[in-house]
């Protein structure tokens, strides 16, 4: 696999878990053990990707970067619009 595949995976993959650790906390913090268990499952899973492949290519840690900031950026900006149309 070419390393531009590799690094949009890897930033996907991050992506993936950033709105599973985004899912996780609201589910957390709203006392919901199952659901808060099957997001912590679906971290494991989406970085499990990500992790592996930078440890054989360390540049691929920019793309984990990139990838963080785009799926919690998302995620935190398609609740604030959900809450805006329930109120």
């Amino acid at each position: 696999m070419s390393f531009w595949t590799t690094f949009l995976l890897v930033a996907i993959s991050v992506a993936l878990a950033d709105v599973c650790w985004t899912m996780y906390i609201m589910a957390s913090t709203q006392h919901k053990a199952l659901r808060a268990g099957l997001w912590s499952t679906m971290i494991v899973l989406c970085g499990s990707f990500a992790t592996i492949s930078f440890i054989a290519d360390r540049r691929l840690v920019f793309a984990s970067a990139l990838g963080a900031f785009i799926g919690t950026t998302l995620t935190v900006l398609w609740h604030k619009k959900k809450d805006a149309n329930t109120n």
